[in-house]
């Protein structure tokens, strides 16, 4: 016989949709917080490649152009991701 028990719960509509965001957002917090940071998924803009890495912004346009830092283009916007540009940085020892 199987060892699996059925239980029951009065939850109103509300409180079980608020129950199951509540559960859902958790997990997604720690599946995030498994990664390397949400903080690094983020994606910064030109400027805070240069703040990052001490360079100037046309340096960035540079490297960005020749391939060796990776980068979107959404719109008219070019963004990078902290974690790629870390990688890349720390890859490669042309810069």
């Amino acid at each position: 016989m199987d060892d699996k028990q059925i239980l029951t719960f009065a939850y109103s509509k509300n409180e079980f949709k608020d129950l199951i965001k509540e559960s859902v957002l958790e997990i997604i917090n720690e599946t995030e917080s498994k990664s390397l940071g949400i903080e690094n998924k983020k994606p910064i803009k030109i400027e805070d490649v240069s703040e990052l890495l001490q360079v100037g912004i046309s340096t960035v346009h540079k490297w960005k152009n020749k391939g060796k830092i990776p980068f979107c283009k959404m719109e008219n916007t070019t963004y990078f991701f902290h974690e790629d540009i870390i990688c890349a940085i720390s890859g490669s020892k042309g810069y």
